[in-house]
């Protein structure tokens, strides 16, 4: 058990945690439906076929051509606001941290060298 609390009234914690929650199922729902898990989990660097299909444009994809690495993370932070754990929130700005690290440094160029003028990677 967490003994480090936010301090945050838990009429705060609760709605936001539930609406990052809400975000990253919907997020998730997207990659699910729209995206597909092939896609997710790298198929389009190893695939011509993936790497061949058109961009993605539906579900969260309509408003970030990024949803595994920002509205999906919105979920660590939900679970650390609901638990009203101090200790995840740092758990989760750390990993969001990672993740996005990952992306500018790995995942940004090879996206760029799949998908050459198609790739919105901003």
């Amino acid at each position: 058990m967490d003994t480090t609390s936010t301090g945050a009234p838990q009429w705060l914690n609760w709605g936001l945690g539930v609406a990052f929650v809400g975000v990253a199922i919907y997020g998730m729902h997207s990659v699910l439906r729209y995206f597909t898990i092939r896609r997710a989990v790298g198929g389009d660097h190893f695939r011509e076929e993936i790497a061949a299909m058109p961009l993605v444009n539906e579900g969260v994809f309509k408003f970030t051509s990024n949803a595994m690495y920002g509205p999906i993370f919105l979920g660590l932070w939900g679970i650390a606001l609901l638990c009203d754990s101090w200790n995840a929130l740092v758990v989760a700005a750390f990993q969001h941290v990672y993740i996005w690290v990952h992306y500018y440094c790995t995942e940004k160029p090879d996206i760029e060298w799949i998908y050459g003028n198609r790739a919105n990677t901003g």
